[in-house]
């Protein structure tokens, strides 16, 4: 009767395990590629995960067959960094020589509805930094890239 609890305590305990093992392990893989190329100092970088005083919210559409286009660019109080799985998409802020300060891949999804169905057409959303220098914002999809200058505020 002994043994037999302690089997019975064994199975479970094992699953439990295996569970917060692979836990961790999903933990330690990246959601996205993040890279700020370029800050004055590290203490300025965005931080996913960290509201930052403002930010700006693009708003976008993308297509199946054309290249994304931008809706909109608006500043925000409060915000935090877009975190998004990695994919052959980019979207980039470059200063005014043109060098990139900020990116981030990202993929997109064709589909829209509670119980998702195919479209053509797309919106999404990005809250991205503010960061001095930035000039404009460039996106970049295999069906064509599409540029936006930042407005002076």
């Amino acid at each position: 009767m002994n043994r037999l609890l302690s089997l019975k305590m064994l199975i479970p305990l094992g699953l439990l395990i295996g569970l917060a093992i692979g836990f961790l392990f999903s933990n330690l893989t990246p959601a996205s590629t993040i890279s700020i190329v370029s800050t004055p100092t590290p203490s300025l970088a965005p931080r996913p995960f960290v509201t930052m005083k403002s930010a700006f919210m693009v708003r976008l559409h993308f297509f199946r067959t054309r290249a994304p286009e931008v809706i909109s660019v608006t500043r925000i109080s409060g915000g935090r960094i877009s975190i998004l799985p990695s994919g052959e998409n980019e979207i980039q802020m470059l200063d005014a020589d043109e060098q990139v300060v900020y990116r981030q891949s990202f993929q997109v999804q064709y589909l829209y509805g509670d119980l998702p169905k195919p479209a053509d057409q797309v919106t999404q959303i990005f809250v991205l930094p503010i960061i001095d220098g930035a000039h404009t914002i460039v996106v970049t999809t295999p069906q064509g890239k599409t540029r936006y200058e930042i407005p002076t505020p």
